[in-house]
């Protein structure tokens, strides 16, 4: 077994994506003082699970977040990735590549995946979504959702319709911006197609909006994978379609008279896609489908126009 990449993003001063490639046998990093030398160290250690933010030369535990430069804003998380070589089986793990990834964010949150996977127990779902409804006093919050690789991590609301979180915040405020929110008619937990919607603007930004990045086929590649928790559990997506929706409103439909049926719309979906991801789909397949208004301009001439990420439930 031995360390054969680490990936860094948006921690201390890799504010840009990192991967530094290692060899089986001696390395050595070498370059100018301030390049960064040590903070790969201190990436290593990070994952691998060091307590004392002294020890990484920090003060508190968002010190490890890249802070921003003159030219650059701050990031709102920073995730390192640690990919061992576990052909020999060193690691209890049937997997002849294993990756450890550490996330933190700004809110003071921390999270681990092993091979893309959150492992925590359901008590600690408990501990991520309760301080939620306890934040916004409101029994609305039913989970959160995250983009791999990306600051995108935000509170799911679920309200008696689908218009109140249309404009109202989670603390109940109202605003025009509005909330991520679960479609009224489904189980977070429980049902085999989610919809979660939120507004998008012209002029300024909001947190869904990050997914008309989809329409590059590079970015699907680096963020592939979509995690929604609920109080009960983490579900991860893998995206096997992204198009704008200009005419045929049937992904909103939850019923089908067979399970035949069903396939035959995941698979209209499925071929609506701008490109073709490689994911194929089953009839027995839970899927998740975000939407948002596009802005993109070649669909500027239809009324309704709305940006579509579907994903199905992977292990």
């Amino acid at each position: 077994m031995y360390l054969k990449e680490i990936r860094a993003y948006g921690f201390k001063s890799f504010a840009d994506k990192t991967n530094i490639e290692l060899g089986s046998n001696i390395n050595g990093i070498v370059g100018p003082n301030g390049t960064g030398k040590s903070n790969i160290v201190d990436a290593v250690r990070w994952v691998l699970g060091e307590q004392s933010i002294k020890q990484l030369r920090g003060e508190s535990t968002t010190d490890v977040i890249f802070s921003g430069s003159a030219s650059r804003k701050p990031l709102n998380s920073a995730s390192v990735t640690l990919i061992f070589d576990n052909s020999d089986r060193k690691l209890p793990l049937d997997y002849t590549e294993v990756s450890i990834k550490r996330v933190a964010f700004r809110t003071g949150e921390s999270e681990y995946y092993i091979n893309n996977t959150v492992p925590v127990m359901k008590e600690e779902y408990n501990e991520q979504i309760t301080p939620l409804k306890e934040k916004y006093n409101n029994e609305d919050v039913v989970g959160t959702i995250a983009i791999e690789n990306t600051d995108f991590n935000t509170v799911v609301m679920q309200g008696k319709d689908n218009s109140y979180y249309l404009n109202h915040l989670p603390d109940k405020t109202y605003n025009i911006n509005g909330s991520i929110f679960l479609d009224y008619r489904v189980n977070i937990d429980e049902s085999d197609k989610l919809l979660i919607f939120g507004h998008s603007s012209p002029s300024y930004f909001l947190p869904i909006m990050i997914i008309e990045n989809y329409k590059d086929e590079d970015y699907y590649k680096e963020h592939k994978y979509i995690y929604l928790s609920s109080i009960n559990e983490v579900k991860k997506y893998e995206i096997f379609s992204v198009f704008v929706e200009t005419s045929d409103w049937s992904y909103m439909n939850l019923n089908y008279a067979s399970k035949d049926e069903y396939l035959k719309h995941l698979q209209n979906l499925k071929s609506k896609s701008f490109y073709d991801t490689g994911v194929e789909v089953s009839k027995d397949d839970k899927i998740l489908i975000m939407q948002t208004c596009s802005n993109m301009k070649e669909y500027s001439k239809y009324p309704k126009k709305y940006m579509l990420v579907i994903a199905k439930e992977v292990k």
